[in-house]
């Protein structure tokens, strides 16, 4: 069953099937703060099970020096099995393979232009 939560701060969280997937409002800057809030909220829908995220970043967005370090190494990585990155325009793209290429993410990530592929790679990520 689909949960689906809604906040101000960054944009709507959906769970499913252990895939947590993020959608995030246009003109986003994400920060520190806004992840570690996704990250608490992604833990409790899972229920401390291990989940994949999918990052839908198709808005136009940025972040922080200091988000992208947290993205690539915060206290829920033990929990977090892969993420995808969904990015459509050549300024998002460059900062997903920012964060990809130079944050070094200690999981699993790769960006993606189709969700379906997205959420295909992630399926072979779940336990």
């Amino acid at each position: 069953m689909k949960q689906v939560l809604n906040f101000t701060e960054f944009g709507q969280l959906e769970f499913e099937k252990g895939i947590l997937t993020v959608r995030v409002i246009d003109s986003l800057e994400l920060t520190e703060d806004i992840l570690q809030l996704i990250y608490k909220q992604g833990a409790i829908l899972a229920r401390g099970k291990p989940y994949c995220i999918l990052a839908d970043i198709r808005k136009n967005m940025s972040s922080t020096s200091n988000a992208r370090k947290y993205g690539a190494n915060n206290p829920y990585n033990e929990k977090h099995l892969a993420y995808a990155l969904l990015a459509d325009t050549i300024p998002v793209m460059l900062l997903a393979n920012f964060f990809i290429n130079i944050n070094q993410p200690k999981i699993p990530t790769r960006l993606f232009k189709k969700e379906e592929k997205a959420i295909e790679w992630l399926k072979k990520h779940l336990r």
